[in-house]
């Protein structure tokens, strides 16, 4: 799932690539990269199911793998960028936005044949999870205050959606846990729905940025950044209304958070990986590299992407797959 994205931002490299592909116009409509090789490229979102892993990023790129260590690619277009991909009911859905305007949705049954979705009036969208047998994306609504926030959109096919009200500007990300769905809205505030259709704010009392959000082990826990105090970046909470700050260890922005194997994983800036059996107290596991944007856990190890593809069998160890 995954996973936010207000402070989204490209490699160079992969911008130039991005603006190149789909901006050309006339006598430059066909681009070909020819140097560095490999083609650089940002995964922003990854998630395991039915027996692979499936990462999406912008440029439209997709790539599939069943081990976490040999991936396919491919790109579904040059001015799709994927935010995140999540898994229901049979089906992939990848979310995001097109040239930095109109929100996309993407649909497939097996993870390499994609659907793209007419939605009319979808805003940007930041991510997309399941749970309880719906679909629910959330992004960045158009309109800024007022009765008309529609910062989310739920759907029970992937293929047709409704907007809703969340009553907040923008929501980042969402899970599904004991029973209800809570999103993050960014510094104070948290979102959260019994149904995905009414949807309530909530203030955390806390000033933290949070951008992303899990649940495991009877906890939700939110990670983010804290403008004021940098380390106090992590939020836990039992029932999604009481929210207790902690301090993770590094200043980092985390940008994703996972739970799997007895332990939460979060990710971030600067190549941050820390592992926590609590949600309190975190163990940093690697601080080196770029921007690493979301975690999941599948076929007995986690995995990890954004300016590279890391896996672990433990969350303790990370070899690198440098396929990008």
């Amino acid at each position: 799932m995954k996973k936010h994205r207000n402070y989204f931002a490209l490699p160079s490299a992969a911008l130039a690539f991005w603006i190149g592909q789909g901006l050309a116009a006339d006598g430059f409509d066909s681009w070909v990269w020819r140097n560095p090789l490999p083609e650089p490229a940002c995964l922003n979102g990854v998630v395991y199911a039915d027996g692979q892993f499936v990462a999406v990023g912008p440029g439209g790129i997709v790539m599939n793998s069943t081990n976490g260590i040999q991936w396919t690619r491919q790109t579904l277009g040059s001015r799709e960028c994927f935010r995140s991909v999540a898994y229901g009911n049979g089906l992939f859905v990848a979310v995001g936005l097109e040239l930095w305007q109109q929100g996309i949705i993407f649909t497939s049954s097996d993870g390499l044949r994609w659907t793209r979705q007419d939605v009319p009036s979808l805003p940007p969208l930041n991510s997309i999870s399941f749970g309880d047998g719906i679909f629910v994306a959330s992004g960045e609504s158009v309109e800024v205050v007022g009765p008309n926030m529609q910062s989310i959109a739920t759907s029970t096919d992937g293929v047709n959606w409704t907007l809703r009200n969340s009553g907040t500007r923008a929501v980042y990300d969402v899970v599904f846990g004991d029973g209800q769905f809570i999103g993050v809205a960014g510094s104070n505030f948290i979102v959260s729905s019994a149904d995905g259709v009414t949807w309530k704010p909530r203030d955390t009392g806390h000033s933290e940025v949070m951008l992303a959000v899990t649940y495991g082990n009877n906890l939700f826990v939110a990670v983010g950044h804290d403008p004021a105090t940098g380390p106090t970046n992590v939020l836990t909470s039992t029932d999604g209304i009481t929210w207790i700050g902690h301090r993770s260890g590094t200043s980092h922005f985390l940008r994703g958070v996972s739970y799997a194997a007895g332990q939460y994983v979060a990710v971030g800036y600067g190549g941050t990986i820390l592992t926590s059996t609590d949600g309190v107290v975190w163990t940093l596991r690697s601080s080196a590299g770029g921007a690493i944007e979301d975690v999941v856990h599948g076929s007995g190890r986690f995995v990890v992407v954004g300016g590279d593809i890391l896996t672990s069998p433990d969350g303790v160890a990370w070899t690198s797959q440098r396929t990008l």
